[in-house]
C-alpha cells in the first residue's frame, strides 16, 4: 500500500494500518469487474462445491460484443446476446490463499501525513492522472450471514487513494488467480441455468440503480448482457430503460435505450422491431407496444 502511494506533497509520509476483519471465512464471494476501456464486464461468484473444492461460475460479457454499438445502427435480426456462462471448480486451500491475499488488501487503510506547516517555508504540491478507468465490486458474506460490499469505480491517480487502492490490490489479486493459464483451461461453457439468471438478476438489479460517476459503462454492458442472462423478474426495469428521460441524448442514455429494447425481444419472445414490410421501426413505437404487451 505504501508503494502504490503518490505522495502528493514534498515531505509527506503514508500511515498504514491494517484493520480488524469483523467477517468470518467465506461462505459467498461476489467479484464484479470491469475496465472503462475495452469492453469488458465480469461478474464472478465463488461458492463451496464439496468439502474440499469452491466452484467459480463466471458471467461475462462476450469479447466480440454490441454493448457499444452506434444507437443510429439499424436493429439486427440475428443478435442473441452478449453474455456467456462459464465454470471452473477449483481446490479449495487454492482459492483461500487468493482470498486472503485480497481480504488482506481490503482491509488496510492509509492517509497522507503532511510534514508541519513551517513559517517561511513552502512545500511542493502536485497531482497525478491517468486515463485508466475502472469498476470493481466485492462482496462477501461468512456462515453466519455477516459481511460488506465495497466498490469503486474512478481512474487511477492521486483522488480518492484511500478508497481506492484496497480494492485495486485486491484486483490485482483476483486477475493474477483468474487469467492463471491453469484456470482459463479448465473453465467449461454452459448453458445459463436458473441459479445463473438468479445471480445476474440481482447484479443487474443493484448495478442499474447506481448513480455515482463513471459507471455508465457497466450500466451499458449489464443491459448488454441481460437479453441472455436475464430472465422475466428484469422486464419492468428493462421496460424503465427504454423510456426517454428528461434530457436524454446522451450516447450511453441512447445505448441503454437501444439495448433495453434489444434485451426484452430476447426474454419475451416479441419483436415489434420490425413492421410487416420487415423494415425497422422508430425505437419510441417499439417501446410503445412492449409496455402494451408487458406493462
Amino acid at each position: 500500500m505504501a508503494k502504490a502511494w503518490d505522495l502528493t506533497v514534498t515531505g509527506a509520509t503514508v500511515e498504514v494500518r491494517s484493520e480488524c476483519d469483523r467477517v468470518g471465512p467465506p461462505r459467498e464471494v461476489v467479484i464484479e469487474s470491469s475496465s472503462g476501456h475495452g469492453s469488458s464486464l465480469g461478474l464472478f461468484r465463488v461458492v463451496a462445491a464439496d468439502d474440499s473444492n469452491v466452484r467459480i461460475t463466471a458471467l461475462e460479457l462476450e469479447p466480440e460484443n454490441r454493448a457499444e454499438r452506434p444507437d443510429a445502427e439499424p436493429w439486427d435480426r440475428s443478435f442473441e446476446g452478449a453474455g456467456r456462462v462459464r465454470s471452473v471448480v477449483v481446490p479449495r486451500d487454492v482459492w483461500l490463499h487468493t482470498w486472503g491475499a485480497m481480504r488482506a488488501s481490503m482491509q488496510v487503510s492509509a492517509r497522507q501525513q503532511d510534514p508541519p506547516m513551517v513559517e517561511g517555508r513552502m512545500f511542493g504540491m502536485s497531482m497525478s492522472m491517468s486515463s485508466n478507468d475502472f469498476f470493481v465490486g466485492i462482496e462477501v458474506r461468512d456462515a453466519e450471514g455477516f459481511g460488506e460490499y465495497r466498490r469503486f469505480a474512478g481512474y487511477a491517480g492521486s483522488l480518492h487513494q484511500s478508497e481506492r487502492l484496497p480494492l485495486e490490490l485486491a484486483r490485482k489479486h483476483w486477475a493474477e488467480f483468474w487469467y492463471d493459464e491453469a484456470i482459463q483451461d479448465a473453465l467449461v461453457p454452459r448453458v445459463p441455468t436458473a441459479e445463473d439468471r438468479d445471480f445476474f438478476a440481482q447484479r443487474f438489479v443493484a448495478g442499474i440503480h447506481r448513480h455515482a460517476d463513471f459507471e455508465w459503462y457497466v450500466r451499458e454492458r449489464l443491459v448488454a448482457m441481460a437479453g441472455s442472462l436475464g430472465d422475466p423478474r428484469i422486464v419492468p426495469l428493462l421496460l424503465d430503460l427504454a423510456a426517454p428521460s428528461p434530457g436524454q441524448g446522451a450516447a450511453s442514455d441512447d445505448r441503454i435505450r437501444f439495448g433495453a429494447l434489444e434485451a426484452l425481444v430476447l426474454l419475451t419472445g416479441l419483436d415489434p422491431r420490425f413492421d410487416a414490410d420487415g423494415a425497422p421501426r422508430a425505437v419510441e413505437d417499439v417501446r410503445r407496444d412492449f409496455v402494451d404487451a408487458c406493462g
